[in-house]
């Protein structure tokens, strides 16, 4: 499973973040999502979480590319 699948299968996907219309709380509920995931994976993707945990400017944009690979999928079904 990728993480945008384990993000969609998070449990507070819909409801937090897909359904919530206000933008700073959705990203913000986004971004908690993704920090689990990425906690949940460490071990079997220990580089990428090491970039994700410790650099703040690929947290920024892996958060950004994860939001848009979702929504463009989500648009696409």
């Amino acid at each position: 499973m990728n993480i945008a699948d384990s993000v969609r299968k998070h449990p507070d996907f819909k409801t937090k973040y897909k359904d919530n219309p206000d933008l700073h709380t959705r990203d913000l509920a986004f971004e908690k999502i993704l920090k689990e995931i990425m906690l949940q994976r460490r071990k079997n993707e220990l580089e990428l979480y090491k970039l994700f945990a410790n650099d703040p400017a690929f947290k920024v944009s892996w958060i950004e590319s994860m939001q848009r690979i979702i929504e463009e999928e989500d648009i696409s079904s």
